[in-house]
């Protein structure tokens, strides 16, 4: 890679680093990680879901959760399954790895705004 760097008028200076040297300098792009837990404090985030509609879920026992201090703390598998759960729409195997769950939670957080 040449890099070209201006210093004023007239003045350049271009030097070149290699792919290697670059990688190692600067960081690759982190992906997105999902978290192990899902509390009211990060659930908005994570799911788009309000911190009182969480507790409400949590306090009903819609998923395994436990009380910690002042936190509801449930599995994110948990939480995700609670929130993709359309058994009107599973009928068998074959359907329900056809749902688009991303489509179903979205829907499910859009209706839990009303």
């Amino acid at each position: 890679m040449t890099i070209r760097l201006l210093k004023g008028p007239g003045d350049e200076i271009t030097f070149t680093i290699s792919r290697d040297v670059l990688a190692s300098i600067i960081p690759a792009p982190r992906t997105p990680s999902v978290p192990v837990t899902i509390t009211q404090d990060n659930c908005l985030e994570v799911f788009g879901v309000k911190p009182e509609t969480f507790l409400a879920f949590a306090r009903a026992n819609r998923f395994p959760n436990e009380k910690r201090g002042r936190l509801r703390v449930a599995k994110y598998d948990d939480v995700k399954a609670f929130l993709t759960q359309r058994p009107d729409l599973a009928k068998t195997k074959a359907d329900i790895d056809a749902i688009d769950h991303e489509s179903v939670i979205a829907a499910t957080v859009q209706r839990m705004r009303k």
